[in-house]
């Protein structure tokens, strides 16, 4: 059953890097090889991109 986290969580501060590190981190634990752990944490991250409900500030970013 899927939960829906977009209600649970507000806002969680950290880097891309940081998130970027702790999804491929979790993929590694569900597939076989690390191709496929950066494909499926490259998937993740675009969906949490995608389904922000907060703007990116680019400014913030360099």
């Amino acid at each position: 059953m899927k939960k829906d986290v977009h209600t649970a969580i507000k806002e969680i501060e950290t880097t891309i890097g940081e998130l970027v590190e702790t999804l491929t981190e979790i993929a590694r634990q569900a597939v076989d090889t690390d191709t496929e752990s950066y494909q499926l944490a490259s998937e993740a991250f675009s969906e949490i991109i995608k389904n922000s409900n907060n703007s990116i500030d680019l400014e913030d970013l360099v």
